[in-house]
């Protein structure tokens, strides 16, 4: 039994002494200094930025430990990249070869700086420079080195981004992520990311976005958005995103207040530039290249005094254009005009246009159950041409509109209906830049018309039904429309009731006298007119 644990205790003897000479071996080949020489050189070759590692330790058991590792930019000296900590776990017999097979890669608290200058260049615009090749001869010795890396693990990683020339919104990325990586022909790779947070201030709203991201031959990712009080789900899936990627998105939320979404959008006010402004150019080429679909779906959608709900669209985008069938939904509220109804429409848009508003054309309808118009500029000027004070703020039951939209212009066509009321037809264009040009009649029942002063009402035109017909013009802006009587409208009006007339007559001359003689012309129009 001695025997035995005097062997024992020989063979643990010698491996401590072959471990520690492996150790001595280890460090004496890849000491701080050496690596660093053989490193830091060829990290600012290739990016173009300025490199410090603090100290590289090799250790037997636990690999190669980065510290303290950045990258910044040369002229600033402004860091782009900054680790606490870079651990390469490495195997051990392939070191006697002089070859380094890594098999992770752990990197603890990076954190990088994006930044866009005000020429509109990047902070790691170096990186994307060519790299002049360098004749084979004239290449330094490097260490060989075969790369497996089986796991990546990225902890406590942080992305800060921000935008000299303040049209972008400062943004701030917390997150992990465990990633693999093969080497073939081909890089192949697939992990996780997981985003603590996302925040960004834009339109003096606070956004945050947190969730999961999984990546593999395809990216699924489910995400959670708060904008304000408001909270947007988003799930998708991305495929062939290495290429042409072709994106699933869908978007849903319980309540999203459209104002404050809108106001993301806005950028901050800046002072104009004294150079001429150039056009805008057309997206990339890879824009074209990317597919996309999905839904959007909020259930209630506030907005100002508007409460719309069961908004729901559906969208494709294939080779820059872009198409948005159906939108749909109920409308409820208004300050200027309280409307009660539902809407759907369509349309469709061309991203690869430098003028994507011109391009845009559409179809929709709204109908309405209920209009209650207040008291406007518009409903003011009808009011005082037509000496009828009801008009200042009518009401009506049943509203139809139908709508076109195409070169920069919403075509309109429609009616507004009451039992004493009608608006009817409406139509005309309002455009882009919020010109009016519109006709419309306000008719008056027979009952309403017989309440209302003979002298004014006398002046116009009655229809078949006996309605009073008063045909109106608009013209100016939405805010500030210029109203008339639509004279053409009124002489067209004469003359068809002076047509009517005549006929009339007519028929009354001839029926007596079809056993007779008949009237000759002169005779009938002067006992129309006598």
């Amino acid at each position: 039994m001695k025997k035995l644990f005097r062997a024992i205790g020989i063979i643990l003897v010698l491996v401590i002494l072959i471990l520690a000479g492996l150790a001595v071996f280890v460090r004496s080949y890849l000491k701080s200094d050496r690596l660093k020489a053989l490193i830091i050189p060829r990290i600012e070759s290739y990016t173009g930025m300025d490199a410090e590692i603090k100290e590289i330790k090799v250790s037997l058991l636990k690999g190669i430990v980065v510290k303290d590792m950045s990258l910044s930019e040369k002229e600033t000296k402004r860091p782009f990249l900054k680790a606490e900590e870079f651990v390469l776990d490495y195997e051990l017999l392939p070191l006697f070869k002089r070859h380094l097979i890594i098999e992770s890669i752990e990197l603890n608290s990076p954190s990088v700086l994006i930044v866009r200058k005000a020429d509109g260049t990047f902070n790691f615009s170096p990186l994307l420079k060519k790299k002049p090749e360098v004749p084979e001869e004239k290449k330094p010795r490097e260490l060989p080195m075969d790369i497996a890396a089986n796991k990546i693990d990225i902890n406590n990683a942080r992305v800060d981004f921000k935008d000299e020339q303040k049209a972008i919104p400062d943004i701030l990325a917390l997150f992990d992520s465990t990633f693999k990586l093969s080497f073939d022909r081909e890089i192949a790779y697939s992990g996780r990311i997981d985003l603590k947070s996302m925040k960004a201030l834009a339109g003096g709203i606070q956004t945050e976005t947190s969730g999961k991201i999984d990546v593999d031959d395809v990216i699924n990712l489910k995400l959670d958005t708060a904008v304000g009080q408001d909270n947007i789900a988003l799930s998708g899936v991305i495929k062939n995103y290495r290429a042409s990627p072709d994106i699933s998105l869908n978007i849903s939320s319980e309540e999203l207040h459209l104002e404050r979404l809108l106001a993301l959008g806005k950028k901050p006010a800046r002072p104009a530039p004294k150079k001429a402004k150039k056009p805008m150019s057309p997206p990339s080429a890879m824009m074209q290249k990317v597919t996309a679909s999905g839904k959007i779906s909020i259930k209630n959608a506030p907005y100002k005094e508007y409460r719309i709900k069961d908004f729901a669209l559906s969208y494709k985008l294939v080779k820059g254009a872009l198409s948005v069938i159906p939108v749909s939904g109920s409308i409820r509220g208004g300050q200027k005009a309280y409307v009660e109804g539902t809407f759907r429409a369509g349309a469709n848009m061309s991203l690869r246009s430098a003028d994507i508003a011109g391009t845009l054309a559409g179809s929709g309808t709204l109908d309405l159950a209920r209009v209650v118009m207040r008291p406007t500029r518009l409903t003011e000027q009808v009011a005082a041409i037509s000496g009828i004070s009801a008009l200042r703020s009518p009401s009506f039951e049943k509203s139809q509109f139908s709508f076109d939209i195409k070169n920069k212009k919403v075509d309109i066509d429609g009616s507004l209906l009451s039992p004493d009321i009608k608006a009817e037809p409406v139509s005309g264009t309002v455009g882009f830049n919020k010109n009016l040009a519109m006709t419309f009649d306000v008719q008056l029942s027979p009952a309403f018309s017989a309440r209302m002063p003979a002298g004014r009402i006398g002046q116009f035109l009655r229809n078949e039904e006996g309605w009073t017909v008063i045909p109106f013009i608009a013209g100016g802006t939405v805010s500030n429309p210029s109203v008339s009587l639509n004279r053409a409208a009124l002489g067209k009006g004469v003359q068809r009731e002076l047509k009517k007339e005549i006929e009339k007559r007519l028929l009354e001359k001839i029926a007596p006298k079809k056993e007779g003689q008949p009237s000759g012309p002169g005779d009938i129009l002067r006992d129309i007119f006598k």
